[in-house]
């Protein structure tokens, strides 16, 4: 028979481990989605391994250190979570962007593109960022977008010379 202190909760060690394994709850990484048990006493853990940790973290800060490299405005952009608010869909054309050829060269592929470019003063800031294919991007250029002040510079190729 069990007889505890009055500020016992459990009649056992084992009873205990037992209580906090149920309780514990699968997490989905950030980065990869795979789930995982966090490791005891890690509640918080947003990610699977140390590896997908800094994988996550370097692509969400390169952006950063770019704009701050042009006196921008930054703050952290994750680009997937920008994608998935766009629905994996280029701002320029309007036609889907794969998700599963992000990070590829291919010409479709999904990146980040700032609307307003970083050497034309704009920020580097969700309100700023968009999902576009390579090709539409790198047809953009540094382009402003239409209605902007230079109607000459809009939509224009770096290498053209020409309204695109």
């Amino acid at each position: 028979m069990f007889e505890a202190q009055a500020s016992a909760k459990f009649c056992s060690y084992q009873c205990s481990a037992r209580s906090k394994a149920a309780r514990k709850t699968e997490c989905t990484c950030e980065e990869c989605g795979s789930t995982f048990l966090p490791a005891y006493g890690d509640k918080r853990r947003n990610f699977c391994s140390e590896f997908c940790a800094k994988r996550h973290f370097k692509r969400v800060t390169k952006g950063v250190v770019r704009a701050r490299s042009y006196g921008a405005e930054a703050e952290p952009i994750n680009p997937i979570a920008v994608m998935d608010r766009d629905g994996w869909t280029c701002h320029i054309c309007g036609e889907e962007a794969p998700r599963e050829l992000r990070g590829t060269m291919r010409w479709n592929a999904p990146e980040l593109d700032h609307i307003i470019p970083l050497s034309a003063g704009g920020s580097h800031t969700y309100d700023n960022v968009a999902c576009a294919h390579r090709s539409c991007n790198l047809e953009k250029g540094d382009a402003l977008p239409p209605g902007w002040a230079d109607p000459q510079r809009l939509w224009v190729h770096r290498g053209s010379g020409g309204i695109a």
